[in-house]
């Protein structure tokens, strides 16, 4: 009989505590732009530079019905290396492969587009976006 307790197996010779994992972290997508959903699609189209206004079709076909501002979408993001940063772009090249290449993975990234980095992580209490303002934080 065993028992699965939603952990790996360790490898043969290993100790469990050498698979055990150590920490677990929550991350978000915040934007300031009332009424509007995104996909994962829009938003790895939106960090690769592919979609840069708020009006786009591809964000108005999944909004249908909301007023869309004309502006550009400022994408804020970590300009330091960072875990979350890691998890982020694993996520976008998970969902949407096309438009996130696995060569846009890491800690640190050659973000396409325009800048708009922060140095440090930010919990979600303190962030308070612009208008336009789209970011990745650490839950």
């Amino acid at each position: 009989m065993s028992l699965d307790t939603g952990r790996p197996q360790p490898p043969a010779g290993k100790s469990a505590l050498a698979v055990t994992a150590l920490a677990v972290a929550a991350l978000m997508v915040v934007y300031n732009v009332p009424g509007v959903s995104a996909s994962a699609h829009l938003l790895a189209q939106m960090y690769a530079d592919q979609i840069t206004r708020w009006n786009d079709p591809a964000i108005r076909n999944l909004n249908p019905g909301v007023s869309l501002p004309g502006r550009a979408i400022v994408l804020v993001h970590r300009q330091d290396a960072s875990g979350s940063t890691f998890l982020f772009t694993s996520y976008m090249n998970a969902q949407d492969p096309a438009d996130w290449s696995s060569s846009l993975i890491g800690t640190t990234v050659a973000w396409p587009g325009q800048p708009g980095e922060i140095r440090a992580p930010l919990p979600p209490s303190v962030v308070t976006l612009s208008d336009a303002q789209i970011a990745e934080i650490k839950g």
